[in-house]
């Protein structure tokens, strides 16, 4: 089944705070599994799961209270059993919708209630680019030691052996970066932080007339941390966005509020990870 207006309405009346435009959540969603509930011609409920992730479940507020979202939430846990899992999981998912429920709209409490534990908790930030100097002055502390640079194309292998010691699992992102660019903060000739930039990432804040940087996968190697070097780097990358013509920032998956907070960043979503065993 695929997303379409009706989809997007129930959506946007659901989050409505966020803005999105209706051809990235058709894009996310495409190839997921659309489960929904009608009251005559129209779409009053969905829910989208990828493998054994529950993407979203949506009711529109004129139909809430009715156990339609229940009923839908069934119908997923049931069609993920039938693919061989033993559990099911919220939000994540390389579809990169939300990571959890949404704790802002109170939506935790609904998956809480019907056997969802939570194991973490993560929130995504964002920081307008008019808040941004150009002048190089954002953010950085004297580290004249420091150099940052960006990486199109080209021999990667000194940021691929720091992000080996800083998170494995991240090396699939670095050798396949796809639209994004690689940043990396450089000292005494050795690649010691690193992260990825999107210059045009569709985001669940992407609107019809804005353009969202993307930021992910920020590391710097043990022994250079504490340093302010991942701080300018982020500083860095967040010029380099502006400059290419992004309107906002964002960080969609993290626990350091307090920290990009010290660059303007502001909250966004919070999220709480939970998952059922089925």
């Amino acid at each position: 089944m695929k997303f379409d207006d009706q989809f997007f309405s129930v959506y946007s009346e659901c989050f409505p705070m966020l803005g999105t435009a209706d051809h990235v959540m058709a894009e996310k969603l495409e190839g997921a599994d659309l489960l929904v509930r009608k009251s005559g011609d129209g779409v009053t409920g969905f829910a989208a799961v990828d493998g054994n992730a529950v993407l979203l479940v949506c009711v529109h507020p004129d139909h809430q209270g009715k156990g339609i979202g229940s009923s839908l939430l069934e119908e997923a846990e049931e069609l993920i059993r039938s693919r061989g899992y033993d559990r099911a999981v919220l939000g994540r998912s390389e579809r990169d919708i939300f990571w959890g429920a949404v704790i802002d709209t109170m939506s935790h409490r609904f998956f809480e209630k019907r056997g969802y534990t939570a194991f973490n908790g993560t929130l995504s930030m964002f920081l307008d680019a008019e808040d941004i100097p150009s002048d190089g002055s954002f953010g950085r502390r004297s580290l004249p030691e420091v150099s940052y640079m960006t990486v199109c194309g080209g021999d990667i292998s000194d940021v691929l052996e720091a992000v080996e010691r800083v998170e494995p699992k991240w090396l699939k992102f670095y050798e396949k970066a796809g639209s994004s660019v690689i940043i990396k903060a450089v000292l005494s000739g050795r690649t010691v932080g690193f992260l990825t930039a999107d210059t045009d990432a569709g985001t669940i804040i992407t609107g019809k007339d804005n353009r969202t940087g993307l930021l992910g996968y920020v590391g710097v190697v043990p022994e250079e941390r504490n340093r302010g070097i991942g701080l300018g780097m982020v500083a860095y990358a967040a010029q380099y966005l502006k400059q290419a013509g992004c309107t906002e920032v964002y960080v969609n998956y993290t626990s350091l509020d307090e920290w990009y907070a010290k660059l303007g960043f502001a909250e966004n979503l919070w999220y709480w990870m939970g998952e059922k065993i089925l």
